[in-house]
């Protein structure tokens, strides 16, 4: 008696070609702009299954067809994925990969394109110092991400445009009450396009942070005041006023707010409304002289020395 065995099926497969991306190695595109890639894996049996990551690695599953076509055998398959992409920043210079496999493979193949993303400068301004006093000089810096990286920088107070040779830093030398509120804008431009960012000017009356830190830590502190117009300087103490020819009365207390010495001899200085100083109180080198009696009273003039 013959022995007979049970039939098998012999499953045959077939790993894929190397897969390919249609538009090469190396695409360069503009931000927000959308582009189509195409990845194929040709003559696989079983189709192979294709999937695309990004630059971290990240499996991307939005916006992507899969196409199949049968080859003239009836067993091998060709497959092709296109993925619709609208590149961010963030993917320049970073690679996009496809990565194709079918049973036939222990592990999958892959191919990448490195992608280099122009776009319009992402800009941020920074101001050196939140509080401002009158006629303290302000700096605010620009910085700006952009690719191509060649920019033209603009600067705007208040959408009036500020003159000047200025490009990553405006630097305001004296800040004026009429600045407090204003908007400093800085425009940034390059081939793609053009970004800006601003900040609002916080213009005080008073000393400087850095000045009433110093008083804080030294009541009799002489603190220098060069190129500060005293008529428009608010600090701590007496509210006298004098010209360059007028020097400080004889020493004395006046209210129990301060004590003066005498300088030179001359008259008395006059004592003066607010923010109405005469003239003659114009200096560009003036001193503001405190001790260790005054009080502490914001918003007065600074006595001119």
């Amino acid at each position: 008696m013959a022995i007979r065995s049970r039939y098998a099926t012999l499953a045959v497969t077939i790993p894929p070609e190397p897969p390919q991306i249609v538009q090469g190695s190396h695409l360069i595109t503009t931000e927000d702009r959308e582009v189509e890639l195409e990845c194929q894996s040709r003559a696989g049996k079983p189709a192979a299954e294709i999937i695309w990551l990004d630059g971290d690695g990240n499996l991307i599953t939005n916006n992507v067809e899969v196409f199949k076509e049968v080859l003239a055998d009836g067993k091998r398959t060709n497959v092709k994925s296109v993925l619709k992409l609208s590149p961010k920043m963030h993917y320049h210079n970073k690679n996009i990969t496809c990565q194709a496999q079918n049973a036939a493979e222990r592990s999958p193949r892959s191919v990448s394109l490195l992608m280099e993303v122009k776009y319009a400068p992402k800009v941020t301004v920074t101001l050196e110092q939140e509080r401002i006093a009158e006629l303290e000089s302000v700096r605010l810096s620009c910085h700006a991400d952009a690719n191509p990286p060649n920019v033209i920088y603009k600067w705007y107070i208040n959408d009036e445009i500020a003159h000047g040779d200025y490009s990553t830093e405006l630097i305001i030398a004296s800040a004026s009450r009429q600045l407090n509120d204003a908007i400093v804008k800085c425009e940034v431009t390059n081939a793609v396009g053009k970004g800006e960012d601003n900040q609002t000017l916080s213009v005080h009356s008073g000393v400087s942070n850095s000045q009433a830190s110093l008083y804080a830590t030294n009541p009799h502190t002489v603190i220098p005041m060069t190129g500060i117009d005293p008529r428009f300087s608010a600090a701590y103490g007496n509210p006298y006023l004098r010209s360059s020819t007028t020097s400080l009365p004889p020493p004395h207390l006046n209210g129990g707010l301060a004590t003066y010495g005498s300088v030179r001899s001359g008259p008395a200085p006059q004592v003066a409304p607010a923010r109405t100083p005469p003239p003659s109180a114009v200096s560009p080198h003036s001193q503001y002289i405190v001790s260790n009696k005054a009080q502490l009273k914001p918003g007065t003039l600074a006595t001119h020395v």
